[in-house]
């Protein structure tokens, strides 16, 4: 998973796409080149107004549905019916979900031991016991971890 992955992963827990304000522009989207467009009716076309770097949301796309950093060359070129945001991400939002995206790196591989959703275990004579990092559950994902740190972008 990637770090916009992981961007769009901490948008949508957050409940919290930063949009602060700016327009969402709906209709026909097209993409060309990194470049999106959107048309609302035959007469009405507009290039979203992104600023270079800038992070946007896109939904309605079966390919590309999530957080982009414009120009996105790796969007697939096309249209469809949907919506373009424009986000506002704070740099202290973008800290950490690259913080957050080398923790799910370290901890979250498959043999990690890290990720048993058991705080302790015993088998064949053999047991030991692990924090649950705060977690009800006992799991310790990125929520748990990063919880304090996150409710205050969080929305209800």
């Amino acid at each position: 998973m990637g770090r916009m992955d992981t961007l769009t992963e901490l948008c949508e827990y957050l409940k919290n796409f930063f949009d602060d304000g700016c327009a969402v522009y709906s209709g026909k989207i097209s993409v060309a080149e990194g470049t999106v467009t959107c048309s609302r009716d035959l007469f009405d076309s507009v290039t979203v107004p992104l600023e270079v770097g800038q992070f946007f949301r896109v939904t309605g796309s079966v390919f590309d549905d999530g957080v982009h950093c414009y120009p996105d060359m790796e969007m697939r070129d096309g249209s469809f019916e949907g919506s373009i945001q424009p986000m506002r991400v704070p740099n202290a939002v973008l800290h950490l979900a690259h913080e957050i995206s080398d923790w799910k790196e370290k901890y979250e591989a498959v043999d990690s031991t890290a990720m048993s959703p058991y705080t302790s275990e015993s088998f064949a004579g053999y047991s030991y016991s692990k924090n649950g990092a705060g977690s009800t559950d006992g799991a310790s994902g990125w929520q748990s971890v990063f919880k304090s740190r996150l409710n205050i972008w969080r929305k209800i």
